[in-house]
């Protein structure tokens, strides 16, 4: 057999297929063709899976899209969160990509360039530039698929699982890599060409068979038994693709792509309940399409249960299994994991459709209690790499639990039913919701009278004793630097906690109510005492058309301290550690008016290890504050553990929420007389000169 040499002697170039019979040649393109095919077959039914979902609007913001998919799928910046696994999926993404580059490149180099145009793509300097990124980018690929092999079934981390399937796909792809760089060597050991020291590893390798005294012949042999494995390896990959977790690579850049750039991420995805023949989602054909795409797309990386307060303190619940259990309902091929199949209530199924019947998600899938566990806090929302939306997937099916089947834990019932009678969720009469600001010479909203500010009270610091003192004391520091406020006497539940317990039919009465009232006055801004009022009206009225500007008291704090407008006592030597409220930090990003507002005091401030994008939740959201799920620990405890470890004198907060969490951990820890809790408002009303 003789090749077909196109390069001149002195040129650096890329010789097709070296060594190569035609009838091996002819192998190639006919096995790739077929991979090719089966792969498209697979994927088409991927998408059809897809498409069988509710509609979801796609392609509005399209830069705004774009942007995100270049920001997390491609520079990948939620993953690099984590240094060492960062680096070392980065090692994997990068390598194949510019593996995957080459090879296109020499495809077209050898199909499309030299027989159609006459032209040599891979030749000169490029050339020698090619074999160097491809022989440095191989080297890390097959450091990097050793590592991950080392974590998940040296290490055997909890969170990533010792599925099969994983260590088929990275064999898979270390195997096809190895066989590459060894194809390389055989090659450059019969040819030596002068340029060979750009190919570091495979001349590395190549001096090692010469070294050994291996014969042309037997290097030509070896050469070309390698080759067909190689090429047998990378079909069996492409053709794997639509039926392993290889497919994520098709599905966590789509599924980041389609996620929406406008919806905040503290607002739910609102239904038409006046127009619906069935409330939340019963089965996964409930879902939207694009949740149904976040199903497939899940990479299995437990990052989410990794920061999950509900699986921390022991429940049921895992976001990964909720997302990896709604993918195995709709049909996705799943993961050899026993353990995942004998935790679904009917002991699992071999797959979600069972001759033909769709699966009903609530007893064959999924225990009650899995659904009411979560806080809604968002940590695997914030955390998950490819933007699955794992909190508006459990409230689709608290929907169907509480409006469909009335299935919901009966203090969490009884707090809607007292909202719908009485408009606060503890059934206090709505005459007294007011009675915290006697004395205070607070008034209330009038017609034709303008405001700067109308105080959203909210229901805990309207009618819980300890949580009056909070609004008291805003009240006091406005008061002090000369704000005009007012409060809203029609004001009721925001409906928050009708949302995330899944009435959705009670939520929307609330919101639209609470808007009509408010677009009876002339303010500027609504100013919150509570996060949840917060998100709520800020990112959730929208829909219903009540477009408000909202802050948070801590924003207005920190501003009127920075102005000057609160002269404070700087003097203070408290250890105060912070306590961030996942409703006000990770869903809205205010982090720091808070904190600047303890800082002027002079307080030293004490991070938790959880804080900031990372803080742990207290355990309060979600509903979570009116209801019991069966758990090992409490989640307020587990944090207050946390801030212990600081030996603070005060926990500050900024929710009143999190005060009635943390102020009951700190009595159930015996620790109420030396670490005082307390809103962080009532420390600057404490200070006020």
């Amino acid at each position: 057999m003789h090749e077909l040499v196109i390069c001149p002697p002195d040129l650096p170039c890329r010789v097709n297929l070296w060594n190569i019979p035609p009838w091996a040649q002819l192998g190639l393109y006919v096995t790739m063709t077929v991979a090719t095919l089966i792969m498209l077959i697979g994927v088409f039914r991927r998408v059809r899976l897809w498409r069988q979902g509710q509609p979801y609007p796609a392609l509005n913001e399209l830069p705004e899209r774009v942007r995100r998919l270049f920001t997390y799928g491609f520079r990948q910046d939620r993953i690099n969160r984590q240094p060492y696994s960062g680096l070392m999926h980065a090692s994997i993404f990068w390598g194949f990509v510019t593996l995957f580059i080459g090879t296109a490149l020499a495809t077209v180099d050898a199909d499309i360039a030299l027989p159609l145009m006459n032209f040599k793509v891979l030749q000169g300097w490029f050339y020698e530039v090619y074999k160097l990124a491809l022989d440095i980018a191989g080297l890390f690929f097959v450091l990097a698929l050793g590592f991950a092999l080392f974590r998940r079934y040296g290490r055997r981390f909890p969170r990533l699982g010792s599925e099969r399937s994983f260590a088929f796909t990275l064999l898979l792809l270390l195997l096809i890599n190895l066989t590459g760089l060894l194809i390389e060597s055989l090659r450059l050991a019969v040819v030596q060409p002068p340029w060979s020291d750009w190919s570091i590893v495979g001349n590395a390798i190549a001096q090692v068979w010469l070294a050994l005294g291996a014969t042309e012949a037997q290097l030509r042999a070896t050469h070309l038994v390698s080759w067909l494995t190689h090429f047998s390896l990378v079909a069996v990959f492409i053709a794997a693709i639509p039926v392993t977790n290889l497919f994520h690579l098709v599905t966590s850049p789509t599924n980041i792509f389609f996620s929406d750039p406008v919806r905040p991420m503290g607002a739910l995805r609102p239904i038409p309940v006046e127009d619906v023949e069935k409330f939340g989602a019963e089965t996964t054909e409930d879902f939207t399409w694009k949740q149904r795409l976040g199903f497939d797309a899940c990479t299995y990386c437990g990052r989410c249960q990794s920061v999950c307060p509900a699986m921390a303190s022991g429940t049921i619940l895992s976001p990964k299994n909720v997302v990896v259990k709604l993918g195995f309902a709709m049909g996705v091929p799943t993961l050899n994991n026993a353990d995942l199949m004998a935790a679904m209530p009917a002991g699992g199924h071999s797959n979600g459709h069972q001759n033909g019947k769709v699966v009903n998600l609530h007893g064959d899938i999924f225990q009650a209690d899995e659904m009411w566990a979560c806080t809604t806090c968002a940590a695997c929302i914030w955390e998950c790499p490819v933007y699955i939306e794992i909190v508006d997937d459990i409230v689709d099916m608290r929907r169907y639990l509480t409006m469909s089947e009335g299935n919901l834990p009966s203090g969490a019932a009884s707090a809607l039913t007292m909202i719908e009678r009485t408009g606060n969720p503890w059934g206090y009469p709505l005459a007294e919701r007011h009675d915290w600001a006697k004395g205070l010479g607070v008034p209330f909203l009038e017609p034709g009278q303008p405001v700067d500010y109308v105080f959203w009270v909210g229901c805990s610091m309207a009618y819980d004793a300890r949580n009056q003192k909070i609004a008291r004391s805003i009240v006091k520091i406005l008061k002090q630097a000369g704000v005009s406020v007012a409060l809203l006497a029609e004001e009721q539940c925001n409906g928050d906690p009708a949302r995330r317990l899944g009435n959705e039919y009670l939520y929307q009465a609330q919101a639209r109510t609470n808007i009509d009232n408010l677009k009876q006055y002339q303010f500027k801004t609504i100013m919150t005492g509570c996060p949840h009022c917060f998100n709520t009206i800020l990112n959730e009225y929208p829909q219903f058309g009540g477009d408000f500007q909202v802050v948070h008291h801590s924003q207005v704090i920190a501003d009127l301290i920075k102005a000057g407008k609160i002269p404070l006592d700087s003097g203070l030597a408290e250890q105060i550690t912070f306590h961030d409220s996942c409703y006000l930090g990770r869903y809205n990003n205010i982090f720091d008016a808070p904190r600047e507002a303890l800082a002027a005091t002079g307080a030293n401030l004490l991070e938790m290890p959880r804080n900031r994008e990372k803080g742990f939740c207290c355990g309060g959201g979600g509903g979570q504050i009116w209801m019991e799920v069966p758990a090992a620990q409490r989640i307020n405890h587990l944090r207050m553990d946390e801030a212990l470890t600081l030996n603070p004198s005060m926990v500050a907060t900024a929710c009143p929420f999190c005060m009635t969490m943390m102020d009951d951990a700190a009595k159930v820890k015996g620790v109420e007389e030396t670490v005082a809790v307390k809103d962080f408002a009532e420390i600057i009303a404490e200070r006020m000169q």
